[in-house]
């Protein structure tokens, strides 16, 4: 018995087992209810040609259309690209703002600037729950930590 627990039952072998038992359960509740009334023998029969009956209609089913099952049809949205631009000294270097900005030092009064800067520019400013905020805030931390890190090796 001990030996039995040192066998990993992820993830196949879970999934059979699960199978296994479903079947089991269907099939062998089935069996006792048919079998406690018409008898062993003919109770298996009967249960027997239900499932295999079953079987053969689902299996027409599907050949006869061909397809299984279906889920909705895969389709292609484009959408427009998200950025954001944490540091305000750098929009002139990625040439995102036309005007030149000259940061002063204080971080809140340089955001503010290129905030208003970028939307006078035609720029949008994205609400917190509008989700290709998301998308570009979490790819915008990927970068930011993965160049801090390059930049603490040196």
């Amino acid at each position: 018995m001990l030996s039995l627990l040192a066998v990993n039952f992820e993830p196949q072998l879970r999934g059979i087992i699960i199978v296994a038992i479903a079947v089991g359960v269907l099939i062998g509740g089935t069996y006792l209810v048919v079998g406690t009334n018409l008898g062993a023998r003919l109770g298996f029969l009967v249960v027997l040609a239900g499932l295999f009956g079953w079987m053969a209609i689902m299996g027409s089913i599907w050949w006869t259309y061909g397809i299984g099952l279906k889920g909705r049809e895969p389709s292609w949205q484009p959408g427009e690209p998200t950025t954001i631009v944490r540091s305000s000294d750098l929009l002139d270097d990625a040439e995102i703002m036309l005007t030149p900005m000259q940061p002063s030092g204080d971080a809140v009064a340089d955001a503010a600037a290129a905030s208003t800067a970028l939307q006078s520019e035609g720029w949008m400013l994205l609400q917190e729950s509008d989700p290709r905020r998301g998308q570009a805030v979490a790819s915008a931390d990927e970068i930011i930590q993965k160049e801090a890190e390059e930049f603490a090796l040196g």
